[in-house]
C-alpha cells in the first residue's frame, strides 16, 4: 500500500476532501441555507434561487370570467414570486396546495371566495377573488 493511499484505496487528501464537504453541507443544512453541488464540487444556490429568501409576492390572482350562470365555468388563473424551494402555495375552499404558477377550472354550485395563500419563512401573502353565481 502506497504512504497516501487509505484502507479503502483513496487518497488520504481525497477521505480529508469528503469529510470537509460532508462537514460544510451539515453546518448548511443546520444553518438553514439551501445549496446544491455543482459539477465542480462547490457548493452554490440552486438555478433559479438566490441565497437571499424573500417575502412571496402575488402577481396574479384573478377569476374569468368572475360572474357565471349555473353550470357555466371559470378559469382560476395565478402567479406568485419570491417564494423560493420551501414555500407553501395554496387555494382555499378545495383546491389544496398548487404550484407557484397556474390555472385551474371552476364549476362552482354557488357564489364563492377563494383564497390564495402563499408563505415561506420570510413572510406570507394573501389574495382573494369571488366567482358570483347570478341567477338564470
Amino acid at each position: 500500500m502506497r504512504r497516501d493511499e487509505g484502507k479503502d484505496g483513496g487518497t488520504a487528501g481525497g477521505n480529508w476532501a469528503r469529510l470537509l464537504l460532508g462537514m460544510a453541507i451539515m453546518a448548511a443544512i443546520f444553518s438553514g441555507l439551501l445549496l446544491a453541488i455543482d459539477h465542480l464540487g462547490l457548493m452554490v444556490p440552486p438555478t433559479g434561487e438566490s441565497g437571499d429568501l424573500s417575502p412571496p409576492k402575488i402577481e396574479l390572482f384573478e377569476a374569468s370570467p368572475d360572474e357565471i350562470r349555473p353550470g357555466e365555468s371559470s378559469i382560476l388563473s395565478w402567479k406568485v414570486s419570491g417564494v423560493g424551494l420551501a414555500a407553501n402555495v395554496s387555494i382555499e375552499p378545495g383546491i389544496g396546495q398548487v404550484a407557484r404558477e397556474g390555472e385551474f377550472a371552476l364549476l362552482p354550485e354557488e357564489t364563492t371566495t377563494y383564497t390564495l395563500s402563499a408563505a415561506n419563512s420570510a413572510g406570507r401573502a394573501e389574495a382573494r377573488v369571488t366567482v358570483t353565481m347570478l341567477a338564470l
